[in-house]
């Protein structure tokens, strides 16, 4: 692992390009650094990329208004991003209270 230790961005850019798939990653290593790296070295190299941020893993809490006071009304939004290489589609639900 240490022939890896300044490739750190390199080998951020090639995970994401190939959407997580480590052996191509490997081959690519390979090819344009000639580093040889067993599979299972480069697997647990960019294991902590395949973690998602804290952020997006948090609970959602559920709010029940009591009976006269729920919300007058409610818009629902769709929204398309790109995040880590993958598009990413979201339903943002916005309330507005009697």
């Amino acid at each position: 692992m240490r022939q890896l230790g300044d490739q750190e961005e390199w080998l951020k850019e090639r995970f994401f390009r190939h959407r997580g798939n480590v052996e191509v990653v490997r081959q690519d290593l390979l090819r344009e650094r000639s580093i040889d790296v067993g599979l299972r070295t480069l697997e647990r190299v960019v294991a902590p990329l395949r973690r998602p941020p804290t952020a997006e893993v948090k609970p959602t809490v559920r709010f029940e208004a009591p009976p006269g006071h729920q919300a007058a009304g409610c818009t629902v939004t769709r929204v398309a991003s790109h995040a880590h290489g993958s598009l990413v589609a979201m339903q943002l639900l916005s309330i507005s209270a009697t």
